[in-house]
């Protein structure tokens, strides 16, 4: 899979199961990293992929360039945007 696939947080529930058989070691990118969700989807990580989780600090969704730079330094697989704008 050379590009991303984003996926709206209410679709990750089971995701990480239904790719676990098929897709090992999958690489995922989670924004929203300390929202209520966020930390939700991090709990049910089952370890068998590679997870990245950012926070607002450490990735700003309202700066293009931060975006860009992020997943090009990370290289995700799957991106799940679990953050919110409050």
């Amino acid at each position: 899979m050379s590009v991303p696939y984003l996926l709206q947080s209410r679709y990750y529930f089971g995701l990480m199961h239904r790719c676990a058989g098929r897709y090992p070691n999958m690489k995922m990118l989670i924004t929203g990293a300390n929202g209520q969700l966020g930390r939700s989807l991090q709990d049910t990580q089952s370890g068998e992929h590679e997870l990245i989780a950012c926070n607002s600090a450490q990735l700003d969704l309202a700066d293009k360039h931060a975006i860009q730079a992020a997943l090009a330094a990370a290289r995700p697989e799957i991106i799940i945007n679990a953050g919110a704008y409050t």
